[in-house]
């Protein structure tokens, strides 16, 4: 990367530290390692109060630094998750992936088991249900049926489900859809690491309740059957399992929505602040964690500065230049032992390391030319060092209007010219070059020259061509 150069809001002068190309390297926001989560409404932190901050995606990216492409879909299944990556949109994605994360087959199985509990809805009832109807209506969001409606016949479904043909047949249809997953996956990246998580059940506190025990036991043996496909087929489809299922089962806490208090039923699987929090731990257990290449040392800074719009001084003046009335702006950047360059800028509020060799404009001036450059010398914790043709200011004979190198009744015309062109509002006339109108300005009262400058300048160029006093501020004493 290269360092981005100020553009001031006049015309900004840049000078670097040395001419030789150098290396830059943002150490600061250095580039993370690149991790795409691939899933269902776990991957996304769904019914996370913040998502951004509890779901296990985010607590991943945040303990190792990822970049992260959260490419997961609600209620996404193995089938959905095999048709994105067949459209070819996150090929970019899997190619830069360091990480992989997978979490799918929840959704396979809990859309068989709605379509159980439509099944037997149906059949006892005239109105019809469809499996958007079940999902609505455990989730509370229906008009016809209610959670409290649907549960005697989740109660009949739920029984035997895991032994059901239909079970064996969708958790078949899984493998295969896992399998050309992780085919296309390997075809596009053969190095990144692919943690496939198992899935967890969130029924367990079901188990605490006798006359329901049987909803964990049934909905328990469904999840470990699924978590036992994931982990048999993990050695010949080249990822690896973040085993969440049995991460869950140990855990003493509550880690997901689920609530089983008939007044306030809520049957939503998803896991909590605290159960996305064990699948990140779980997910960082198997991990192997990618190592960031150490900082090189600071060993000095790369300096910049834009100049002053106004840094217009006449050639008789003996004031040592001031580094207020040249630098507008003065920046740093780090240099590294490695010799790259920090693209990170740092504004240097505190300008007393700054300053120039013990020269005045007087001393600078050479007639004929009006464009100097200043040497500037820094001292910080690494040392004092010159920086050459640093910056640069603009000198010239006070009251040379015209800019030709010599002050005459030619320079007073023009000054004149200009005022009365301002008096009358004629600004396109009055417009002069910022340096000239500088120089014309002798006695440095108001915005621009007036008639007494003019005066100022026809005496000047009369002493001066008698051979009289030619010092301007001596001069500008006598008639004051």
């Amino acid at each position: 990367m290269k360092i981005t150069r100020i553009t001031a809001a006049f015309s900004a002068l840049l000078f670097f530290l040395n001419s030789a190309p150098l290396n830059s390297r943002a150490w600061e926001d250095d580039r993370k390692f690149d991790y795409l989560a691939l899933g269902d409404s776990i991957s996304t932190g769904c019914m996370l109060a913040d998502p951004d901050a509890e779901g296990f995606v985010s607590i991943i990216t945040e303990e190792i630094d990822y970049e992260v492409t959260n490419a997961a879909v609600n209620g996404m299944t193995s089938a959905q998750l095999h048709d994105l990556l067949s459209t070819g949109n996150l090929d970019e994605a899997i190619m830069d992936a360091e990480l992989i994360t997978i979490t799918c087959g929840g959704n396979d199985l809990m859309a068989l088991f709605y379509e159980q509990v439509a099944f037997y809805y149906n059949k006892y009832n005239s109105y019809r249900i469809t499996v958007d109807d079940v999902a609505e209506g455990f989730a509370g969001e229906s008009y016809y049926v209610t959670k409290y409606t649907l549960m005697p016949y989740a109660m009949q479904a739920v029984n035997g489900f895991p032994q059901t043909e239909a079970f064996t047949e969708r958790l078949s249809e899984y493998t295969e859809n896992l399998t050309e997953i992780m085919e296309y996956l390997r075809q596009r990246n053969s190095e990144a690491e692919i943690i496939v998580a198992t899935q967890y059940n969130p029924y367990k506190p079901f188990d605490k309740v006798k006359s329901l025990r049987y909803v964990h036991t049934n909905m328990d043996e469904g999840a470990k059957m699924l978590s036992d496909e994931i982990i048999r087929l993990s050695e010949s489809l080249d990822y690896t399992v973040a085993d969440v299922y049995t991460a869950f089962d140990k855990s003493d806490k509550h880690l997901s929505n689920v609530v089983t208090d008939m007044d306030n039923l809520n049957l939503d699987y998803h896991p909590n602040a605290a159960g996305h929090a064990v699948i990140a731990e779980t997910i960082l257990s198997v991990a192997s964690l990618p190592e960031t290449p150490p900082q090189p040392d600071v060993v000095g800074y790369l300096y910049e500065f834009s100049k002053n719009s106004d840094a217009f001084f006449f050639a008789d003046d003996n004031a040592l230049f001031k580094v207020s009335d040249v630098i507008d702006e003065a920046a740093r950047y780090k240099k590294y032992s490695d010799g790259s360059i920090a693209t990170e800028k740092e504004i240097i509020t505190d300008m007393s390391g700054i300053s120039f060799p013990e020269m005045s404009p007087a001393l600078l001036y050479s007639p004929g030319n009006f464009s100097y450059d200043l040497e500037v010398i820094i001292t910080d914790e690494y040392g004092t060092q010159a920086l050459d043709n640093a910056v640069s200011v603009s000198i010239g004979l006070r009251g040379d209007a015209d800019m030709n190198g010599s002050v005459n009744a030619v320079d007073a015309a023009k000054i004149l010219v200009a005022a009365a062109a301002a008096g009358a509002g004629n600004n396109d006339a009055a417009e002069q070059d910022a340096f000239a109108a500088f120089l014309a300005n002798v006695d440095g009262i108001g915005d621009r020259a007036d008639a007494a400058d003019a005066a100022y300048v026809l005496t000047y160029a009369a002493i001066a061509a008698t051979g009289g006093i030619t010092d301007w501020q001596e001069l500008l004493d006598t008639i004051e």
